[in-house]
């Protein structure tokens, strides 16, 4: 390739990446590395991993790093993440679910009649799926397989309710060092106390504080939001139509969002309420 100065270069990219899973265990991976040669030469590496440990059901236990390397700062930037989280109803990786039992039978269905789908798991790929299928030729045939998908989907969701987690950064090549600590409650509908368990939860609302300490400069931000999902309930209750749920796919209505900052060494103070709005 050709940089903007005109100078010639050669450059060659590998990643890779995966996830397993076993029981109350979950491990995942990925690795990247890009190497530039010619008159600007450089080289650069990442390797990312990644635990996840679920107990008594409701309890899940993260830890998570990252490192990146290029050569004469040797790693120039390392993190490290660890956390506990408790979910009102019953834990279960994406993977090892019945919802990936669903998924997969989907998939196959679909290919079989000629599309290139893969498996997805994040909620804005199922939605971005859930859409195409439900406008592809094939979609009259495939309500029933699109609406038993989304049930599934739901019923399978986990509901945070309680959480903890701890951030370490360091960054050599600046030389910064920053230490987060951040906690979070959600209450779920319907309204029940954050430390309780019920399997026909989903979530409603949520309270986040967030600590920084940037090598003596400290940031304090607490955000609140009250989230409403109407979809997620009416599946709950088995009220949804296979074509409401096929065509206008699971709309996510923030009502409100409040943050509060404060930056200690400065002594400024900043509120932010922006007016009601609707995501998609």
């Amino acid at each position: 390739m050709r940089s903007e100065a005109g100078f010639d270069l050669t450059r060659a990219r590998a990643g890779g990446g995966g996830i397993w899973n076993h029981s109350d265990l979950e491990i995942d991976a990925r690795a990247f590395i890009d190497r530039i040669t010619g008159r600007l030469s450089r080289s650069e590496a990442l390797v990312e991993l990644g635990v996840a440990y679920r107990f008594a059901a409701h309890f899940v236990a993260t830890a998570r790093t990252r490192q990146e390397w290029q050569p004469g700062v040797e790693r120039f930037l390392r993190e490290y993440r660890g956390g506990v989280t408790y979910f009102g109803r019953h834990f279960r990786f994406a993977r090892s679910s019945e919802f990936a039992e669903e998924l997969l039978r989907t998939t196959r269905r679909v290919n079989e009649l000629g599309y290139n789908e893969r498996r997805v798991y994040d909620v804005a790929a199922l939605r971005s799926l859930r859409e195409r299928l439900s406008t592809s030729s094939h979609r009259d045939e495939l309500a029933s397989d699109i609406d038993a998908l989304y049930r599934a989907q739901v019923r399978d969701r986990n509901v945070p309710q309680l959480g903890f987690e701890l951030i370490v950064a360091v960054d050599e090549l600046v030389g910064s060092e920053i230490n987060s600590y951040r906690m979070f409650v959600g209450v779920p509908w319907r309204k029940a106390w954050p430390f309780t368990r019920g399997e026909s939860r989903v979530e409603s609302s949520s309270t986040e504080s967030i600590y920084c300490n940037y090598g003596g400069r400290t940031r304090d931000k607490r955000r609140s939001s009250l989230f409403i999902s109407p979809r997620a309930i009416n599946v709950l209750r088995s009220t949804t139509s296979t074509r409401s749920v096929a065509s206008k796919g699971d709309p996510h209505i923030e009502v409100g969002q409040c943050v509060y900052e404060r930056l200690s060494d400065s002594r400024k103070r900043r509120d932010i309420c922006p007016r009601r709005r609707r995501t998609a």
